[in-house]
């Protein structure tokens, strides 16, 4: 019994884990859901924080954190929330903080459970998809484009940098350096909705649109562009 938990610890705590992870949804469903309505709404998420005072800045923090190891919470409105709650450089600095500190996390635990653990939390086709790039012998680089191009699950991608063999000091700095202009974008869209520039508000959104809809329209041929990079 004892060599048998020795040689298979690793999935009983993977599976204990989501064991946990899914009592814990379905016993808190209701406040979940709530939450996640809060999160579509920037006015209301700058009012939750700012309802912090002092502790304002660790809130959003610990939110940005919370929106990139839960994943597929829209991190966009959270971070115009926060141009629209401490303003454009400060809301882009608590962002990075924030979702550099939520990427270590799923990076690490990447690197602590290997395969079977992504296994459990992404889509086979996104991890076998991306298996090939981020093989590259220019892992930096790769790294970077799918963080800078628009389309891919930027989140998500922290499971399969921990697979590759980039380190992590270049994980966090080429990962940051691709998300620093959407991350800017976002902010100061979010600071301009807090001063009321209907003009900036617009033309900010046409670029957005603009923005996902190549992404969407041309990400099948950046993706196969990263797979030509060696």
């Amino acid at each position: 019994m004892i060599n048998f938990i020795k040689s298979h610890w690793k999935k009983a705590l993977s599976v204990l884990t989501l064991l946990v992870l899914f009592l814990f949804i379905y016993k808190y469903k209701d406040e979940l859901l709530s939450f996640m309505q809060l999160l579509k709404n920037t006015d209301e998420v700058s009012n939750y924080i700012k309802s912090f005072g002092p502790l304002a800045g660790i809130t959003f923090i610990l939110l940005q954190v919370l929106q990139v190891v839960i994943f597929f919470i829209p991190g966009e409105f959270i971070q115009a929330a926060g141009g629209y709650a401490f303003g454009t450089w400060i809301g882009t600095l608590y962002s990075i903080i924030g979702i550099s500190l939520g990427s270590t996390v799923l990076f690490f635990a990447t690197r602590r459970f290997g395969h079977n653990f992504v296994e459990k939390v992404l889509p086979k086709k996104v991890k076998r998809s991306f298996e090939k790039i981020f093989n590259s012998k220019r892992i930096n680089l790769i790294v970077f484009l799918v963080y800078l191009i628009p389309g891919f699950p930027k989140d998500s991608l922290a499971f399969l940098a921990g697979l590759s063999k980039i380190n992590f000091k270049n994980f966090i700095i080429y990962s940051t350096l691709g998300r620093l202009p959407a991350l800017f974008l976002s902010s100061y869209y979010g600071a301009n909705i807090a001063s009321g520039k209907k003009f900036i508000i617009i033309m900010l959104s046409v670029v957005f649109v603009l923005i996902i809809g190549v992404g969407i329209r041309f990400k099948s041929h950046f993706f196969s562009k990263l797979e030509e990079i060696e």
